[in-house]
Protein backbone atom coordinates (compact mmCIF):
# COMPACT_ATOMS: atom_id res chain seq x y z
CA UNK A 1 0.00 0.00 0.00
CA UNK A 2 1.49 3.29 -1.12
CA UNK A 3 1.31 6.29 1.19
CA UNK A 4 -0.55 9.26 -0.23
CA UNK A 5 1.20 12.53 0.61
CA UNK A 6 -0.72 15.78 1.03
CA UNK A 7 0.34 19.35 0.30
CA UNK A 8 1.26 21.26 3.45
CA UNK A 9 -0.33 24.38 1.95
CA UNK A 10 -3.64 23.29 0.38
CA UNK A 11 -3.94 19.61 1.46
CA UNK A 12 -4.23 18.25 -2.10
CA UNK A 13 -2.25 15.28 -3.41
CA UNK A 14 1.50 15.44 -4.06
CA UNK A 15 3.21 13.75 -7.00
CA UNK A 16 6.85 12.70 -6.92
CA UNK A 17 9.19 14.98 -8.89
CA UNK A 18 12.21 12.68 -8.86
CA UNK A 19 14.14 15.34 -6.91
CA UNK A 20 15.58 14.89 -3.43
CA UNK A 21 16.71 17.24 -0.69
CA UNK A 22 20.30 18.30 -1.39
CA UNK A 23 21.52 17.56 2.15
CA UNK A 24 19.36 14.48 2.77
CA UNK A 25 19.16 12.39 -0.38
CA UNK A 26 16.55 10.01 1.03
CA UNK A 27 14.19 12.97 1.55
CA UNK A 28 12.05 12.94 -1.60
CA UNK A 29 10.42 16.00 -3.15
CA UNK A 30 6.82 16.21 -4.32
CA UNK A 31 4.79 18.79 -6.18
CA UNK A 32 1.19 19.62 -5.38
CA UNK A 33 -1.19 18.63 -8.14
CA UNK A 34 -3.37 21.69 -7.43
CA UNK A 35 -1.25 24.65 -6.28
CA UNK A 36 2.09 23.54 -7.76
CA UNK A 37 4.06 24.05 -4.53
CA UNK A 38 7.19 21.88 -4.35
CA UNK A 39 7.91 20.43 -0.93
CA UNK A 40 9.48 17.53 0.89
CA UNK A 41 7.24 14.50 1.26
CA UNK A 42 8.33 14.09 4.86
CA UNK A 43 9.98 16.30 7.43
CA UNK A 44 10.85 13.40 9.74
CA UNK A 45 14.57 14.17 9.37
CA UNK A 46 14.12 17.71 10.66
CA UNK A 47 15.24 18.24 14.22
CA UNK A 48 16.79 21.07 16.18
CA UNK A 49 20.05 19.20 16.77
CA UNK A 50 20.53 18.50 13.07
CA UNK A 51 20.09 22.12 12.02
CA UNK A 52 21.76 23.68 15.08
CA UNK A 53 25.01 21.82 14.42
CA UNK A 54 27.55 24.23 13.04
CA UNK A 55 29.05 21.59 10.78
CA UNK A 56 25.89 21.43 8.66
CA UNK A 57 27.18 23.86 6.00
CA UNK A 58 30.69 24.38 4.63
CA UNK A 59 32.62 27.55 5.48
CA UNK A 60 32.08 28.89 1.94
CA UNK A 61 28.35 28.75 1.21
CA UNK A 62 28.55 30.67 -2.08
CA UNK A 63 28.72 27.50 -4.26
CA UNK A 64 25.53 26.21 -2.60
CA UNK A 65 23.76 29.51 -3.27
CA UNK A 66 24.96 29.47 -6.88
CA UNK A 67 23.73 25.90 -7.40
CA UNK A 68 20.22 26.81 -6.20
CA UNK A 69 20.07 30.24 -7.84
CA UNK A 70 17.36 29.40 -10.42
CA UNK A 71 15.29 27.46 -7.88
CA UNK A 72 15.30 30.44 -5.50
CA UNK A 73 14.42 32.83 -8.33
CA UNK A 74 11.34 30.73 -9.07
CA UNK A 75 10.37 30.80 -5.37
CA UNK A 76 10.65 34.58 -5.24
CA UNK A 77 8.65 35.05 -8.44
CA UNK A 78 5.94 32.73 -7.15
CA UNK A 79 5.72 34.63 -3.86
CA UNK A 80 5.53 37.99 -5.62
CA UNK A 81 2.77 36.64 -7.88
CA UNK A 82 0.76 35.32 -4.91
CA UNK A 83 1.37 38.42 -2.79
CA UNK A 84 1.75 41.42 -5.12
CA UNK A 85 2.52 43.78 -2.22
CA UNK A 86 5.27 41.50 -0.91
CA UNK A 87 8.00 43.96 -1.86
CA UNK A 88 6.69 46.39 0.77
CA UNK A 89 6.18 43.82 3.54
CA UNK A 90 8.44 42.86 6.43
CA UNK A 91 9.50 39.26 5.87
CA UNK A 92 11.08 36.84 8.35
CA UNK A 93 12.49 33.77 6.62
CA UNK A 94 12.73 30.80 8.97
CA UNK A 95 15.62 28.43 8.35
CA UNK A 96 17.05 29.81 5.13
CA UNK A 97 20.13 27.63 5.45
CA UNK A 98 22.96 28.76 3.21
CA UNK A 99 21.09 31.98 2.41
CA UNK A 100 20.33 31.65 -1.31
CA UNK A 101 16.75 32.86 -0.94
CA UNK A 102 17.81 35.59 1.47
CA UNK A 103 20.54 36.82 -0.87
CA UNK A 104 18.27 37.00 -3.92
CA UNK A 105 15.29 38.45 -2.10
CA UNK A 106 17.30 41.53 -1.06
CA UNK A 107 16.54 43.19 -4.40
CA UNK A 108 12.83 42.33 -4.36
CA UNK A 109 11.80 42.73 -0.72
CA UNK A 110 12.70 45.92 1.15
CA UNK A 111 12.69 44.46 4.64
CA UNK A 112 13.74 40.82 4.92
CA UNK A 113 15.42 39.08 7.84
CA UNK A 114 16.39 35.50 8.52
CA UNK A 115 16.03 33.32 11.59
CA UNK A 116 17.93 30.10 12.01
CA UNK A 117 19.39 27.91 14.70
CA UNK A 118 23.03 27.86 13.53
CA UNK A 119 25.02 30.69 15.11
CA UNK A 120 27.91 30.24 12.65
CA UNK A 121 25.64 30.41 9.61
CA UNK A 122 23.89 33.46 11.02
CA UNK A 123 27.18 35.24 11.66
CA UNK A 124 28.21 34.50 8.07
CA UNK A 125 24.97 35.98 6.74
CA UNK A 126 25.40 39.10 8.88
CA UNK A 127 28.93 39.54 7.48
CA UNK A 128 27.36 39.43 4.00
CA UNK A 129 25.13 42.35 5.05
CA UNK A 130 21.93 40.39 5.62
CA UNK A 131 19.95 40.62 8.85
CA UNK A 132 20.07 37.32 10.62
CA UNK A 133 18.97 36.20 14.07
CA UNK A 134 19.80 32.93 15.76
CA UNK A 135 18.29 33.79 19.16
CA UNK A 136 14.95 35.33 20.02
CA UNK A 137 14.84 37.49 23.13
CA UNK A 138 11.92 36.52 25.30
Amino acid sequence: MEIEYKCNYCANALSLTGDVCWDKTDAKVGICEKCGLKQLLSFSHVGLDYYASDDHFPEDMAPLRKREYHWNQKRIERLVNYIPTLENKKILDFGSGHGGFLEQAQDRIKDISWYGVSQRTCESHNKDGWRCYSLVDG
